[in-house]
């Protein structure tokens, strides 16, 4: 099972197992630069208003470099009712490989720390992390289940 993770600029991308939406991301639509994948995704999510929210998008990419995918912008707002249940499904498998990933990092940080490998800086860098990352993960799951529930 292939699971490629990555961030760059505007659009973050997880390839999922075939049998399944091929990929999920979440697209930052606030950017001053939308990723070229983004654009129809950001505009469906906005509409001629000119909001600003986050987009989801799904479909067959490439994955781009990155290792902090839940960090960087907010997704609240996040608007998945239109996703099918394989859609939303590879949504919530990205999350949730997302906010692990983050944990470890942040408990890696902690042990080094406590070793002498790593700063009291350091630390409240990554714990700062860690909080956006998981308050990103709250928003992603808090609109996966209002997408589910509306099935």
């Amino acid at each position: 099972m292939l699971r490629a993770l990555a961030i760059a600029g505007s659009f973050v991308v997880a390839g999922i197992p075939a049998g399944t939406a091929s990929a999920a991301g979440v697209c930052n639509c606030c950017s001053g630069e939308v990723e070229e994948l983004c654009k129809a995704a950001c505009e469906a999510a906005n509409g001629a208003g000119g909001a600003c929210r986050p987009a989801a998008w799904y479909g067959d990419a490439a994955a781009i470099g990155g290792d902090r995918p839940l960090n960087g912008f907010s997704f609240k707002g996040l608007d998945l009712s239109d996703a099918t249940r394989q859609e939303l499904e590879a949504l919530r498998r990205w999350l949730e490989t997302q906010r692990r990933a983050t944990e470890v990092r942040a408990r890696r940080t902690l042990r080094d720390m406590k070793r002498g490998k790593a700063s009291l800086d350091e630390f409240k860098a990554s714990q700062s992390e860690r909080e956006e990352a998981i308050i990103n993960y709250q928003h992603g799951i808090q609109a996966y289940i209002a997408a589910y529930r509306q099935r």
